[in-house]
C-alpha cells in the first residue's frame, strides 16, 4: 500500500513543517470557462495563512481570522469542523481519507497521483485528488469535486521549513467583528 506510506507522510510532513507556496486557485464547471485566481499559502498541521482575491484568512488553531482589504475589517470567529475544511483542503484531504477508497498512480518523473472517492460525500465533496512529489513530499496541486465543480489548488515555488509562523492576523486600525 505505497499510496497510505505517501498520503501518511505528506500528512505528517504538514504536521511537523511549515509549507510556504505561491498558488493558483482553480474554479471549474462542466458548463463555464475555468476561472483562475493567484495567492499566497503557509501552513503547518491545522493552521494556515491564506491571502487571495483581497482576502487575508488565517487560523492559529483556535480563531479564525479574515481580513477584508476592500472594508478593512477583521472578523475574529470559532470556525465548526467542516468550516475549517472548506478553508484549508489538506485538512479536507485527511477528513476524507479515513471513508474513502483511495487508489495512486506514480509517474516515471516520480510524481504521485492520490485519489480519495469517499463512500458517500463528506461536506459535499465526492473525490479529492492530491499530487506528491514522491522523493520530497512536497504537494504539487489538490483538486476536489462537488457535484459538476471542481476546485484545484496548484502549488508554485513551494518550501518546506522548520520556521515557525505566528498564524494570527494583527492588523492595525481595522475595524473588529468578534464572533468568538
Amino acid at each position: 500500500m505505497f499510496f497510505l506510506t505517501i498520503l501518511t507522510a505528506l500528512f505528517q510532513t504538514l504536521q511537523t513543517q511549515t509549507f510556504q507556496s505561491d498558488l493558483t486557485f482553480t474554479i471549474a464547471d462542466q458548463s463555464t470557462q475555468p476561472l483562475n485566481y493567484t495567492g499566497k499559502l503557509i501552513m503547518c498541521g491545522e493552521q494556515f495563512e491564506l491571502d487571495m482575491l483581497g482576502y487575508r484568512m488565517a487560523y492559529d488553531g483556535a480563531t479564525l481570522y479574515m481580513y477584508q482589504e476592500e472594508t478593512n475589517e477583521l472578523t475574529l470567529s470559532k470556525p465548526s469542523r467542516e468550516e475549517l475544511c472548506e478553508s484549508n483542503p489538506f485538512l479536507l484531504a485527511q477528513e476524507v481519507a479515513k471513508l474513502s477508497d483511495v487508489t495512486e498512480n506514480v509517474t516515471n518523473s516520480g510524481i504521485v497521483t492520490v485519489s480519495l472517492l469517499p463512500q458517500q460525500p463528506i461536506y459535499g465533496v465526492e473525490r479529492v485528488e492530491l499530487r506528491v512529489h514522491r522523493d520530497h513530499n512536497v504537494p504539487l496541486s489538490i483538486s476536489v469535486w462537488e457535484g459538476t465543480k471542481q476546485s484545484k489548488l496548484t502549488f508554485h515555488k513551494s518550501n518546506l521549513s522548520t520556521e515557525k509562523h505566528s498564524f494570527v492576523l494583527d492588523v492595525p486600525g481595522a475595524i473588529i467583528n468578534d464572533l468568538r
